[in-house]
């Protein structure tokens, strides 16, 4: 017996750029993006903060977890959207939305899945 899906799931994301790389992120867990020079971000005991809206936001420089360089002078803060707390990763640019076909990654080493 043969099963082939008719349609894929789709889901509108956001794509931005790392390095050399582009990275899509869920829209629906996207608030905003804002230009930033990184000379504003506050820095302070490993941790990296900047201003959005008037708020203090803390900001993960994806980059770094993905063993990219820093935006050297310019980036952008794409704001999620978190019920506990604020947070937002800092990025090369934020490039535009797209609706995507989903699709399992299948079994990953250690996941128990079959």
């Amino acid at each position: 017996r043969l099963h082939v899906p008719i349609a894929s799931p789709m889901g509108e994301v956001v794509v931005v750029a790392v390095g050399e790389g582009l990275y899509a992120i869920p829209a629906d867990v996207v608030a905003e993006t804002v230009a930033v020079a990184t000379a504003d971000l506050e820095r302070r005991s490993g941790e990296v903060y900047g201003v959005v809206g008037g708020h203090r936001v803390r900001v993960c420089i994806l980059a770094q977890a993905l063993g990219e360089r820093e935006p050297a002078e310019e980036g952008e803060i794409v704001v999620l959207r978190c019920p506990e707390a604020a947070g937002a990763f800092l990025v090369d640019a934020a490039r535009d939305r797209r609706e995507i076909a989903m699709r399992p990654l299948g079994r990953r080493p250690g996941d128990g899945s079959a």
